[in-house]
């Protein structure tokens, strides 16, 4: 067969894009009498298979069957599965998977912690100003595919060992991506998302913040590269106190601070070789919060979570 069912994310499969491993991470199963299948090569041509006997005759009336499952059908299904599963997770368990982020550590629970947050200083706006600033860029890798799956790629093939619930590969990764993928679109679309943005934005912000602070030193194994790039390692140490400064005094309760810090990001600009091109404060640390809330949903850990609910079945064919 060259088309399995996924009972954990309802979506027909295309044998050409899985890998034996996606069979269970996705509980592959036959489309017609969802039974357990597994990917097998055939002259080289991959085929979802049954197993051992009574395979052959189990198979070869599945086959039969199958032509009723065309490509347009599973593309029809797929697509309607994607807005469901986006739904669920939307829902039921965004707040639960930001509480799951690998890279954060939080001293309280993540419900009272981010609206401690998002209850400070300029975050009545800021949340909403960045959504606008992300909304508004065109040419943001947020809003393109292509390019977000790209950098999906990179960020996760660079940190596969701290992420171990990530699947390596095949269409189960694919699916992972997809996830985030469509998460990002939803939040940028603000169709019905309640505080959703606010809870990313909060959550990338904290974890930016550590990083600023984090750079707005120079460590000890910095002081030999000091030497040789010492121009570059002061701007950079330099944009990291303005920023972590900045940062903090945007969740001040005193309105005059907030105000001065947000003079402050706008009126002082960085210089090359931070960012390729001159740019204000602000944009600065709405861009790099735009990438840590990407690199969040990147991280997030979807499949496990989908597994410990229960999925619907397939629908019969009309």
């Amino acid at each position: 067969m060259k088309a399995g069912y996924s009972l954990l994310i309802d979506e027909y499969v295309d044998v050409n894009r899985a890998e034996p491993p996606d069979c269970d991470r996705l509980r592959i199963c036959c489309p017609v009498c969802l039974g357990p299948v597994a990917l097998t090569y055939d002259s080289d041509a991959p085929t979802f298979r049954h197993p051992a006997p009574p395979a052959v005759t189990q198979q070869s009336k599945c086959e039969s069957q199958a032509a009723a499952f065309t490509a347009e059908y599973r593309d029809l299904h797929n697509a309607r599965a994607r807005k469901q599963r986006l739904e669920f997770l939307r829902w039921n368990m965004f707040k639960e998977l930001l509480g799951k982020d690998p890279l954060t550590h939080y001293e309280k629970h993540i419900w009272e912690e981010i609206p401690k947050v998002l209850g400070l200083g300029a975050f009545s706006w800021l949340p909403e100003w960045h959504w606008e600033f992300v909304a508004d860029t065109p040419r943001n890798r947020l809003h393109d595919s292509v390019e977000f799956f790209m950098s999906a790629e990179n960020y996760l093939r660079s940190a596969d060992r701290q992420f171990p619930h990530v699947p390596e590969s095949g269409y189960s990764r694919q699916v992972h991506i997809q996830v985030a993928f469509d998460f990002m679109q939803s939040l940028i679309a603000r169709q019905d998302l309640g505080d959703d943005y606010e809870w990313l934005f909060a959550h990338a912000f904290r974890i930016c913040l550590g990083k600023w602070v984090g750079g707005a030193h120079v460590e000890p194994d910095d002081q030999a590269r000091m030497e040789s790039e010492r121009a570059e390692v002061k701007e950079r140490v330099a944009a990291a106190r303005i920023l972590s400064c900045c940062a903090i005094d945007l969740m001040s309760e005193d309105k005059g601070v907030v105000v001065k810090a947000v003079e402050t990001l706008n009126e002082v600009w960085t210089e090359p070789p931070i960012l390729p091109e001159r740019t204000p404060f602000m944009m600065y640390l709405a861009a790099d919060v735009a990438g840590e809330m990407e690199a969040t949903l990147y991280r997030l850990p979807y499949l496990p979570l989908i597994g410990s609910y229960v999925r619907p079945c397939r629908p019969p064919v009309d």
